[in-house]
């Protein structure tokens, strides 16, 4: 069991918010009375961004359920029986890019237990994933080192009581994952967040009573900045970026209704926060939100009511998929030129899964082309 350090808890148009912030500033609430409208991105040939699919070997006809792309090589977890269903036996393969040579580096068989295994992320150096198996569920985080394939249990449910099983983000240097203590009064408020350092190979209590709608939700890091929610006593809740360097934590309000909308895919790379919204009870109504920290301007996207599947940051893009019947492309915004890029025009007829940042910063989709699984790496 690691020991737990505790830290001081501290036309496609958009609107903008003058929020009146300066440099020194550690918090901002957002006011609708300040909104200016009808500022235009204008769309334009790809030109910028460089895109490569790969196709996943499929080596025992199973099927593939998770992936890390890191570098030039693809892990990803190959499941057979079901992946809807704990099973007992479950393979890791590394497809390496350059020579398209396919790997296996880990495999499970126990015909006693079965398990789920999830939530795959890579750097250059490790593999992390998370086992749920027996009725409770029980969990384990683990580290396989990659140059040996020796692994350790970072985490596990005994040591936290958390019947919660973690979804995970990570960087080159963290992972961090919630925790819901056993006999917690708000599943919602409850939730702890913690950190894994990589270098120090310890397990860090970053914050008590963080804001979690779902347990499907992450604290996602991007480089060293992690971002999570709180509630406030107003019932609204608050985005807040924290810099794992400085210690310091920069706190939005967003006067959201916690019981009206709720908030996902909230996340900092240390020069915009982006985050979308909804309405519960419709689920439509989203509004996609960005805000430069160096401006101090907070860009409301006017998203014409179609569904907002993700977004994920890139440098100083916003990548957004659409989800529904008027629009389901994949967008690249930019945040200094005002220009977007259409990404599905440059897709052969692939659908494209949720988006997410990998270690080395860039945006990768899994995605379905008939009978075969791949990945996209945007940048």
């Amino acid at each position: 069991m690691k020991k737990i350090n505790k830290l001081l808890i501290v036309s496609f148009s958009f609107l903008f918010v003058m929020t009146g912030c300066n440099s020194k500033d550690k918090s901002l609430f957002l006011d609708s009375d300040n909104i200016i409208k009808d500022i235009q991105f204008v769309e334009e040939k790809n030109e910028k961004l460089h895109i490569d699919t790969n196709i996943l070997p499929n080596i025992k006809n199973g099927e593939i359920f998770d992936y890390s792309y890191v570098d030039d090589k693809i892990y990803y977890i190959v499941v057979y029986d079901s992946f809807s269903e704990y099973v007992n036996d479950i393979d890791i393969y590394c497809y390496n890019i350059k020579d398209k040579n396919t790997s296996l580096i880990y495999n499970y068989h126990d015909d006693n237990i079965n398990k789920f295994m999830c939530d795959l992320r890579a750097t250059k150096e490790y593999l992390f994933w998370i086992d749920l198996y027996g009725d409770k569920p029980y969990w384990r985080l683990n580290k396989m080192t990659l140059a040996d394939g020796e692994i350790d249990i970072i985490r596990k449910y005994e040591d936290s009581n958390s019947t919660s099983p973690p979804a995970i983000s990570i960087s080159k240097n963290w992972v961090s994952w919630y925790e819901l203590p056993e006999g917690s009064e708000d599943i919602y408020t409850d939730n702890n967040l913690l950190l894994y350092s990589i270098k120090d190979d310890s397990v860090i209590l970053l914050q008590e009573k963080v804001y979690r709608a779902s347990p499907y939700y992450e604290a996602p890091i991007c480089d060293n900045f992690i971002t999570y929610l709180t509630a406030n006593k107003d019932k609204t809740l608050s985005i807040n970026q924290y810099n794992l360097d400085t210690k310091e934590t920069f706190e939005i309000n967003t006067n959201s209704d916690i019981d009206e909308r709720y908030i996902i895919d909230y996340m900092s790379n240390g020069s915009y926060i982006v985050w979308h919204d909804g309405n519960y009870k419709t689920l439509i109504e989203p509004h996609l939100f960005v805000h430069d920290l160096k401006l101090c301007k907070t860009y409301q996207f006017n998203t014409d009511n179609k569904s907002v599947l993700c977004s994920r940051i890139y440098s100083n893009y916003i990548m957004v998929k659409y989800n529904n019947h008027i629009d389901n492309n994949l967008y690249f915004y930019d945040l200094e030129g005002f220009t977007k890029i259409n990404v599905s025009n440059y897709l052969d007829n692939e659908s494209i899964d949720w988006l997410r940042n990998s270690t080395d910063n860039y945006v990768t989709s899994q995605f379905y082309d008939k009978d075969d699984t791949g990945i996209i790496r945007i940048n």
